[in-house]
């Protein structure tokens, strides 16, 4: 090759290129130097960065698990639907099973459609049996879903049709927990109830089922649900008021989901026509999965999303932060960007070094808060809450996690050391050359002031946020539930997996109650098919009232309960008319139903509800008494119609036992179980615990966006205690000679005082006007979460304003001590 020929570059790379990649090689060297050599500094700025971008990781990762990646294990979820029922007063819920086989097989816009069930089943024998969640699913939900086997095989559309032995497939956590990991669990058997199963199969390793943020460990055939759910056939029934069944489909490819939406529409209006009789003004419904109201997201994604906003807001104090440390840092290296300037180096070769610190600073801020939502989503990550429902958190790392990470690094390190570099890059040389503190005062730095004005102004608003949701919190806390937890323990029991059936219940009821209540200590003993506070899952009853027409889009679905003899004396619910059931409501007996008082009120106003009839599944109940209302699912709810059924009239296969007594919960419920097994030694009690924990769990939204909105709002105060701190340590350093100077003309200490403070106590008190601005401008999205106390509460807003000047005079007053003690002839000499 001649000469003139022979690339010019090494290894057949530009030239160019080399030479920026030298360059970046260099200035991360320096930086990487200089960052050592300031190590005090630098771990201040990474560790402030870990804290603020990890806990913004972390919430992303629980976020990302409700609304990025509802359904772990499944493919492609973004194409799931749900189908719903919506009733006449636009409630939505599941559809019945005779809708669902006419929608599956007519529909042409959706790929396949399922369904689905979650039930609590029994697995094991006697002491060794446990209570665990899991799901009834149609024979093709797997196909839907997209779901592969681990081990074996899933349940197929065979098995829908009763062909062969009962079949179960198993999650890989109850495969891993009760079998050990065992490869030879498949074709073993499963203990369900009374029933046998084979294990068929093992669901893949982060599947845990198909209704978002609940853990279900056992799935069996739609074709169980009269086993497993003895209260009817729901299958095979032709009637089409019984909505129980969820519904989840895939829409095909190429198909938008408003086609689809239209489609079920129409098979919708068909449906009701070709079976009038059937329906009212209840309609099918097509919503993406992300607003199914299946599930733990209707909980979980509103306290999620509130608390990104924050731990976002804090992260942007923590930059504001650090770029008042860079500007300070600026400062100090006036002379040695002057001389670089001086000796060739342009602008952009000062905010290119410059900003290379800061990404340098930025991403390993950023590798450390790695650390740290790695240790959080391993302790997070399938752990199930101890609720009424096994909702799971879903806070996996994977890429996205990782990329999350990297991009709010990346951006941090823009936000914080892009203006400071700039700013650093128009030193004018000749002055700096001369004297490096010539043009850097700290009165005259508004950049320096802007960024504390907006660290006191957020950390404001995030202090006001989180007192608000504390104060809700306290307010429920204090909220009379009506009826009285203390002294009552809870004992599920489920007698239709214990073999027993609607002739021989009855008997164990009333021996059950009879034994447990001949304990020491025991006050009274009921029995009840619901709990109050149950949160999500509430069952309800189309209610007919005699003698009343219901409104065109009037809803007559109340919530029920089926209780005992003496369920309003152990749960100290007030009777304020009439009498409650006693032993002569039996099954002979006429069937007899108590309401509460805002159903009397709405009812019958200015009359006597005792002696009135409801129809409750078509048959006729004479209303004998009225209660005092209580709190049914929510603590925070208002006034609720409700409906009490007797349960020696209407067998319930699960029930609860309430045990009120005088003792320790523990040694009670010790007795109370050796009590049950003195009666029936293979009847398992499960969800033993006491009724406080009702109260408990329906407050859990409450204590979960507390906890992270209290953490959020001290970790801002703090971050917003150390900016003040800063900016007053770095003005005192700046004006330890003009202090000195004015020492040594006769200032007295209170001047001096004065004369440091008045800056930042000025600007902290703007800071905390903007913030108060901005609190009460963005309180609207607390009004979902806050109870008894109003989204603008002045007091609040104004007891968390004088907190942080508090903070923010203690903040000015240590460094301003500093400048009590400059001695003037040190001062003068001062560089």
């Amino acid at each position: 090759m001649a000469e003139a020929e022979k690339p010019d570059t090494p290894y057949g790379r530009p030239i160019v290129h080399t030479r920026a990649m030298d360059a970046l090689r260099l200035d991360l060297k320096y930086a990487l130097r200089l960052l050592f050599v300031h190590r005090s500094v630098t771990a201040i700025a990474v560790l402030t960065l870990a804290m603020g971008i990890g806990v913004n990781t972390t919430v992303f990762t629980m976020l990302k698990g409700i609304a990025l990646r509802p359904l772990p294990g499944v493919r492609a979820a973004d194409d799931l639907v749900v189908l719903l029922t919506t009733s006449r007063s636009g409630e939505r819920g599941p559809m019945n099973f005779r809708d669902y086989i006419d929608v599956r097989d007519r529909t042409r816009t959706l790929a396949g459609v399922a369904g689905t069930f979650p039930v609590a089943m029994t697995i094991g024998r006697g002491d060794a049996a446990e209570r665990v969640w899991g799901e009834l699913v149609t024979g093709n939900l797997f196909r839907v879903l997209g779901v592969s086997p681990l081990l074996g095989r899933l349940i197929t559309e065979d098995d829908d049709r009763g062909e062969g032995a009962p079949v179960a497939a198993i999650s890989y956590a109850l495969w891993q927990r009760k079998y050990h990991g065992d490869p030879g669990v498949i074709g073993q058997s499963l203990q369900v109830g009374t029933r046998v199963l084979t294990i068929v199969g093992v669901t893949p390793r982060d599947y845990r089922g198909s209704m978002v943020g609940l853990g279900l460990h056992v799935f069996v055939p739609i074709r169980m649900q009269p086993l497993l759910l003895p209260m009817g056939n729901f299958i095979d029934r032709i009637e089409r008021d019984n909505h129980w069944l969820m519904t989840v489909g895939r829409v095909k490819p190429g198909v938008r989901v408003e086609q689809a939406r239209a489609e079920v529409n129409v098979l919708s209006d068909r449906i009701k026509a070709e079976h009038p009789s059937d329906y009212l003004d209840d309609a099918a419904l097509l919503v993406p999965l992300s607003q199914s109201p299946y599930g733990a997201q209707a909980v979980l994604l509103p306290v999620f999303t509130v608390s990104m906003i924050m731990v976002g807001l804090v992260l942007l104090v923590a930059c504001a932060n650090l770029s008042n440390i860079l500007l300070a840092r600026a400062t100090v290296r006036r002379q040695e960007i002057a001389v670089r300037m001086a000796t060739g180096a342009t602008r952009s070769r000062i905010v290119r070094q410059l900003l290379t610190e800061s990404l340098l600073l930025a991403m390993l801020g950023g590798g450390a808060a790695l650390l740290i939502t790695l240790w959080a989503a391993q302790v997070l990550n399938g752990v199930e809450l101890p609720l009424q429902y096994p909702v799971v958190v879903n806070a996996g790392f994977d890429g996205l996690v990782f990329l999350f990470t990297a991009a709010v690094s990346v951006l941090c390190g823009i936000v914080f050391g892009l203006w400071p570099a700039w700013q650093s890059s128009q030193t004018a040389v000749g002055p700096a050359l001369i004297d490096a503190r010539s043009t850097m005062r700290f009165r005259r730095s508004w950049v320096r002031s802007g960024l504390l004005v907006a660290q006191v102004a957020v950390s404001l608003a995030l202090l006001v946020a989180a007192t608000l949701v504390v104060r809700s919190q306290a307010q429920a806390v204090r909220v009379n539930p009506g009826f009285d937890p203390s002294g009552v323990n809870l004992f599920a029991i489920d007698v239709s997996q214990s073999g027993y059936d609607a002739s021989t219940a009855p008997v164990l009821y009333r021996t059950l109650v009879r034994e447990v209540s001949s304990l020491p200590g025991v006050q009274s003993v009921s029995l009840a098919f619901q709990l109050p506070l149950v949160v999500v899952g509430m069952m309800t009853r189309g209610v007919d009232v005699d003698g009343y027409r219901p409104g065109t889009r009037e809803d007559m679905n109340f919530g029920y309960n089926v209780v005992s003899e003496d369920y309003f004396a152990t749960m100290r619910i007030p009777v304020v008319r009439g009498r409650v059931f006693e032993t002569r409501d039996d099954a002979m007996a006429p069937k007899v139903a108590i309401v509460n008082e805002p159903f009397a009120r709405r009812y019958w106003p200015g009359q006597d509800p005792i002696g009135r009839t409801v129809r409750i599944a078509d048959q006729s109940h004479r209303v004998i008494g009225v209660v005092r209302e209580i709190k049914y699912v929510s603590i925070t709810e208002g006034p609720r119609p409700y409906v009490y059924i007797s349960l020696a009239q209407n067998y319930m296969p699960q029930v609860t036992l309430h045990v009120r007594s005088s003792g320790q919960a523990s040694a009670e419920q010790q007795r109370v179980r050796a009590a049950v097994h003195q009666v029936d030694a293979a009847l398992p009690l499960f969800d033993v615990r006491p009724l406080q924990t009702q109260i408990d769990v329906s407050l859990g939204a409450f204590a979960i966006a507390t906890l992270f909105l209290s953490a959020a709002g001290l970790q801002a105060l703090l971050l917003a205690a150390i900016g003040i701190y800063g900016v007053v340590s770095f003005s005192v350093a700046q004006r330890t000679r003009e202090i000195g100077i004015r020492v040594a003309v006769g200032a007295t200490p209170a001047h001096v005082l004065r004369l440091v403070m008045s800056q930042a106590f000025a600007l902290s008190m703007l800071g905390v006007v903007v913030g108060a601005a901005l609190a009460l401008a963005s309180s609207r999205i607390l009004v979902g979460m806050l109870y008894g106390v109003g989204p603008r509460d002045p007091m609040t807003v104004g007891a968390v304003a004088a907190s942080l000047m508090m903070v923010a005079i203690v903040a000015c007053w240590v460094p301003a001590r500093r400048a009590l003690r400059v001695d003037p002839t040190t001062a003068l000499r001062y560089e």
